[in-house]
């Protein structure tokens, strides 16, 4: 599944970096690639990390830290990448022909929406640690959004219901090499939000499901529609390679 979902990442990936209105041209091969990214608005956290002082007599020094977290919520939300389930499929069109060829699909008959993207990974800043209640101390605070892991695992009881995903927040980029003519698909679709999506608690608004699409590098704009923000909504797009 991982395999699957690292190979559709990075043609997702192509399609989320923005898009220039011309498309290169030349007559041999080319690599396109394509990329995919969720994003939505979502609360912001301040987090610290829960120690306490375990010798006896207490020293005043913090030294086991324990499984727990203290969560306050900021007052404004933010837009950020979320990670949101949701179903892509790549296919090839050679030139002179009208079949679809697969290239990439995380559709399955068990699980239809096997990729997600990228978690927030970007601490916005440090706080100053909150004031002790001894024998505990709260220390390590940083301010992160709900998009991220350490939220959903410090302050959340979600975190076994989500999969890996790209845990390091680098775009994965999916690229094939093609000739002169053909034509590459790539259609997506979010996750309903009534569908045991996990995430669905942690978002503020409707999650945007958007992509992007190079050819050898450089940005193009394809055909059809690149992004989607309706519950359950998909989209379609294509790059023909002159």
């Amino acid at each position: 599944m991982r395999k699957v979902l690292a190979t559709l990442a990075a043609a997702l990936m192509l399609a989320s970096m923005g898009c220039n209105t011309t498309q290169p041209t030349g007559g041999g091969p080319q690599v396109i690639t394509v990329t995919a990214s969720a994003s939505a608005l979502v609360d912001v956290w301040q987090i610290w990390d829960l120690w306490a002082d375990t010798d006896e007599p207490l020293d005043g020094v913090p030294d086991v830290q324990t499984p727990f977290h203290t969560c306050v919520r900021q007052v404004d939300p933010v837009n950020t990448s979320v990670p949101w389930p949701y179903s892509a499929e790549i296919t090839l069109i050679q030139a002179g022909t009208t079949d679809e060829i697969p290239l990439r699909s995380t559709v399955s008959a068990t699980n239809p929406f096997s990729n997600i993207t990228p978690y927030d990974t970007n601490v916005r800043r440090t706080v100053p640690d909150l004031l002790p209640q001894v024998p505990f101390y709260f220390l390590n605070g940083r301010e992160v959004t709900a998009g991220t892991r350490d939220y959903i695992d410090s302050c959340t009881t979600l975190g076994s219901a989500f999969e890996d995903s790209n845990i390091l927040g680098d775009p994965v980029a999916f690229s094939f090499q093609v000739q002169q003519g053909d034509t590459i698909v790539f259609r997506a679709r979010k996750q309903l939000v009534d569908d045991a999506n996990p995430y669905a608690t942690l978002v503020r608004s409707e999650v945007v499901l958007s992509s992007s699409y190079f050819v050898d590098g450089r940005g193009v704009t394809p055909s059809g529609e690149t992004f989607v923000s309706s519950d359950g909504g998909g989209f379609t797009a294509s790059v023909r390679i002159r």
